[in-house]
């Protein structure tokens, strides 16, 4: 269930919308259901693993939430700045305020967002964190005040304490808003990570595996059924599986 300021909602993936008078989600039948009255001024928003949703903040902004992301918030942003905080994963289409800048605070970097769509991945126990521009400008920002100004189709990471810069196919990197991934030629040891944190489990494998170098290319969709996914890995990287109680076996 994702839960906010503490308290469950929901089983499955939502659409929510923030406004002056609380929280609302859409509903099956394309209604709105108010369901919080939001009266603290900051808010958290809890994605479990397994899981993923959207929200529509108070100044239009739209947020796409991967697996196992946090998202803090405020109900009405103050009248000079726009700020939030990501522990996870979040794909942002910013709504323009030119008045107000949009700051989105992770662990390790600030990102000032001019007006924009991107992609970034910060979760709090990976040793880097990126960000992906898809169109308009941000420029991320160092703990030591460093700034890099993105361009569309950039990927900037940061990692023991500098920045890295190159040109990617965008879509490899958000397309897991719309329930699927993308991989070209990328190692076994790069996907899984991936698949263990969207569906919350550990792979067993030996590290010295010849394995792990398997190059995996092609579509994967995050099915609710984790055999048939995991079918689809194996298919692509011409390995064998097995499921026993949420620990899989690669061989």
């Amino acid at each position: 269930m994702q839960t906010l300021n503490g308290i469950s909602y929901f089983d499955n993936n939502i659409s929510l919308r923030v406004d002056a008078t609380g929280l609302r989600v859409l509903t099956n039948d394309g209604k709105e259901d108010i369901i919080d009255q939001m009266a603290t001024e900051i808010n958290t928003l809890t994605i479990p693993y397994g899981k993923q949703s959207n929200i529509e903040l108070s100044d239009g902004t739209h947020i796409w939430l991967n697996s196992g992301t946090v998202l803090k918030f405020p109900t009405i942003f103050e009248n000079d700045i726009r700020k939030i905080q990501v522990d996870g994963e979040a794909y942002l289409e910013v709504a323009k305020d030119i008045a107000r800048p949009f700051i989105v605070q992770t662990q390790n970097l600030n990102i000032r967002v001019y007006g924009t769509q991107f992609n970034v991945s910060a979760y709090a126990n990976d040793k880097s964190s990126a960000v992906v521009l898809v169109n308009g400008s941000v420029g991320v920002i160092a703990p030591n005040g460093q700034e890099v100004i993105m361009q569309p189709n950039q990927l900037v990471s940061y990692s023991d304490a500098s920045f890295h810069t190159s040109y990617v196919n965008p879509e490899k990197y958000v397309s897991w808003k719309d329930h699927y991934l993308i991989f070209d030629n990328a190692p076994i040891s790069e996907v899984l990570p991936q698949l263990g944190r969207y569906y919350n489990l550990s792979f067993n494998i030996d590290e010295h595996s010849s394995v792990l170098q398997r190059k995996c290319t092609g579509k994967i969709y995050l099915s609710d059924d984790l055999n048939l996914t995991l079918r689809t890995v194996c298919l692509l990287a011409s390995c064998e599986f097995e499921n026993k109680n949420g620990v899989i076996t690669i061989q």
